[in-house]
């Protein structure tokens, strides 16, 4: 029942099999119908429907569907769900891609990994400069032309019969230049077009072959005029007449020529007898006289659907369409690479149809696509198609910032990889460009001022059309005495209102170190309250870690120094937030200054207490409260939020040491 079969295909551009009436004079059976009008065909099987024939709601639903009737046919593929009718392979395959056009659901839906979707790209698409109105479809790239099969009225076609299931113009095969200009196809054979449908074709580099797709002039015993291939050569005489295919046959359709020069193969499309189920690609090699037998291409390309459309890539890849049910929606591309069907990814493929793909170099070509479109109103798209970069992005653990300057070493096994770069000021770096998943790679980072680091991952994350893989550099640890003697100061903070809360006393018994430990315990509580962020709280409080470290570090110089009978003197200033009163705060400043006097006074057991005593370590004070606060720093009472856990108020809580070193020389 080759009209049921027909009923389920989900685009007329597929194989253009339906049965031509140029008269329109003939007795319409049911199946008939179908093929002759679609509009005669919906109402026909609306009327049955709505009788109450409930065996013909899935061809209703499949007529609706071909006809660009979107939601009408998934209401009947719903109904027919709900009626618990049988829905043959092909009609499973349309209700599921019909729902997925819609953004829903169906009970077909599959996903056994088929395709693969492993192979990337980016892919930039744009709308051919040369489309109608009506259809334009199957591209084939010749040297600068562009050959499209299109059923645009122009003053050959106007006036001429229209095809019944559409309404339009017949095909025919028409070429443009690079600036989208008709072009003279003066060196083409002379009787390239007929009264019904021509194209798809495919030509030669040479310009010796020419094969094309076309219907048979009458029907067969079923009544369809299917399609076959003819093809012309040309010698020193000229071109020959049209010849055809040893293997067509009225009985069945042959078309979607593409020939390779590099093999002398011809590859095409059929539902002839003993293929797989539906359409396949075959093939037929030229011995530069005759064509050889058809070679099915085999489980591995074909399905129990639609394979049509076939082409070769510039790097000798077989590409072709399939409707299977597990494509993203009706037509879509293939690449067959390594024995792997690969779909080929956005924006290529969408939920429409997309298929008969042609290239124009290695990275550029057209394609055709309905995307968005009415029935029947296919377009030419050119495409332009890069490897996917896989991109490193070092930042530093600390700060979050970009780092530039990063030598990255690489290497990976499969595929083999090697190399090395640097980082530019965004911090990233070209690793590898490819059409793969992420793979295992060892990377090596190195930057001045931070720790080496070596990494094996296939991390990658792909965002904004690109692999991307971020990992963080730790800062090398710098030495207390390195930052100390650079800078020539350092700083300790102090908690709000610490030492000795709600004091007016100008002096206490309490030692910083114990002040910082208090401090670091009340973190929670900061993260908590305070107004700014919690990056920017655990910063702040690694700067508090710091300055103990570096009060550690430098009362253990202090010591060493002096026992060599050098001697110190410390400049100590003390500061406070601007919170409370201003008499309060310099109260306050002076605890804070005694707290860290204590420290000193008590580091090991007393050893530096005697210095201090004696000439050898004097200081000066300079308690200077709130005076010195940055003028933006909260006051607030009622905004505890930002005057006393934000982070700016918190960096006015401090004591500050400079110090002078004098050596006396023995």
């Amino acid at each position: 029942m080759k009209k049921l079969y027909i009923i389920s295909v989900t685009s007329f551009m597929m194989f253009l099999v339906f049965s031509i009436h140029a008269t329109g004079q003939r007795h319409q059976t049911p199946e008939m119908l179908f093929g002759a009008n679609l509009i005669e065909a919906r109402e026909y099987y609306q009327d049955k429907v709505e009788e109450g024939v409930d065996s013909l709601i899935p061809v209703y639903a499949d007529v609706l569907y071909l006809s660009g009737h979107n939601q009408d046919a998934l209401e009947m593929f719903r109904l027919a769900e709900s009626k618990n009718l049988e829905l043959n392979k092909a009609q499973q395959r349309n209700f599921s891609h019909l729902a997925q056009k819609l953004g829903q659901s169906s009970p077909y839906d599959q996903e056994t990994g088929y395709f693969s979707t492993k192979w990337h790209a980016v892919v930039q698409v744009e709308a051919y400069c040369n489309n109608s109105s009506n259809e334009d479809f199957a591209p084939f790239s010749w040297n600068d032309l562009l050959f499209i099969t299109s059923s645009r009225t122009d003053r050959e076609t106007k006036n001429r019969d229209r095809y019944d299931l559409t309404g339009l113009p017949f095909l025919n095969v028409y070429a443009f230049d690079q600036d989208c200009r008709t072009a003279d196809t003066g060196f083409m054979p002379p009787s390239l077009k007929t009264s019904l449908h021509d194209g798809p074709l495919t030509i030669s580099a040479d310009t010796n072959i020419v094969v094309i797709t076309r219907n048979y002039e009458d029907p067969n015993d079923d009544g369809a005029q299917n399609l076959y291939l003819g093809y012309y050569t040309r010698d020193n005489n000229g071109w020959s007449r049209e010849k055809t295919l040893p293997f067509n046959d009225p009985a069945y359709n042959v078309q979607h020529p593409y020939f390779d020069d590099n093999t002398s193969t011809l590859y095409f499309s059929s539902d002839m007898p003993g293929g797989h189920g539906g359409f396949d690609i075959y093939t037929s090699e030229w011995d530069g006289n005759e064509w050889g037998e058809p070679t099915n291409m085999g489980p591995e390309v074909n399905s129990s659907y639609d394979e049509v459309f076939p082409a070769i890539s510039p790097d000798g890849l077989l590409i072709y369409a399939s409707n299977h049910i597990e494509t993203k929606g009706g037509l879509d591309l293939v690449m067959f690479k390594n024995d792997t069907r690969h779909l080929l990814p956005e924006p290529f493929n969408t939920v429409y149809d997309d298929y008969g793909i042609t290239f124009s170099s290695e990275t550029t070509g057209y394609f055709s696509s309905n995307r968005g479109l009415e029935a029947f109103r296919d377009n030419i798209y050119s495409f332009a198609i890069q490897p996917v970069p896989f991109v490193v992005k070092i930042t530093d653990s600390d700060t979050g910032q970009n780092i530039e300057g990063v030598e990255v070493a690489y290497r990976a096994e499969d595929p083999q990889l090697v190399g090395e770069t640097v980082t530019s000021a965004a911090g990233e770096a070209i690793v590898h460009e490819g059409h793969t998943d992420p793979f295992n790679m060892t990377l090596h980072f190195s930057a001045e001022g931070y720790e080496d680091m070596e990494v094996t991952t296939d991390n990658f994350v792909y965002e904004d059309d690109r692999w991307l893989l971020t990992h963080h550099l730790e800062p090398e640890p710098v030495e207390p005495e390195e930052e100390i003697l650079d800078a020539g100061y350092f700083v300790v903070y102090f908690d709000n209102d610490r030492p000795d809360p709600d004091s007016w006393a100008t002096t206490t018994t309490s030692v910083y170190d114990e002040v910082y430990q208090q401090y670091l315990d009340r973190q929670q509580k900061y993260f908590e309250r305070s107004a700014n962020s919690r990056t920017q709280i655990e910063e702040f409080f690694n700067e508090v870690e710091q300055g103990m470290s570096q009060l550690e570090w430098f009362a253990n110089y202090v010591l060493g120094e002096l026992e060599k009978g050098n001697e110190f003197h410390l400049l100590i200033t003390s500061h406070t937030s601007p919170l409370a009163r201003q008499e309060y705060n310099m109260a306050l400043s002076e605890r804070r200054f005694v707290a860290v006097k204590n420290f000193f006074n008590s580091f090991k057991n007393g050893a530096l207490k005697e210095y201090f005593e004696g000439e050898a370590l004097s200081y000066e004070h300079n308690p200077y409260g709130e005076t010195r606060s940055d003028p933006g720093v909260s006051s607030d009472p009622q905004d505890l939020a930002r005057s006393v856990y934000g982070v700016d108020a918190a960096r006015e809580r401090r004591v500050t040491i400079t110090w002078e070193l004098m050596t006396n020389e023995r």
